[in-house]
């Protein structure tokens, strides 16, 4: 994901799981979450997540916490 906006951490600078939710109605998918820059990120799914499309934003959570998010790309 692209342009990242981290809320209730200062900047992702290791690996962390979330909950990551690609949909306003979505439950949401437990995932691992990469810092690849200051701006970017990646997420590999615990279980495969259906019709991730370029352009959607891409939210993480920590229960109901919101971590940060960006647009995927």
């Amino acid at each position: 994901a692209s342009n990242a906006n981290f809320i209730s951490i200062p900047k992702l600078t290791n690996p962390i799981k979330a909950l990551v939710k690609i949909r306003y109605k979505d439950n949401g998918t437990l995932g691992t979450v990469y810092p690849i820059s200051d701006d970017r990120f990646e997420v590999i799914f615990d279980e495969p997540c259906m019709a991730v499309t370029p352009g959607q934003a891409v939210v993480l959570y920590d229960d109901d916490l919101v971590i940060g998010g960006g647009w995927i790309d």
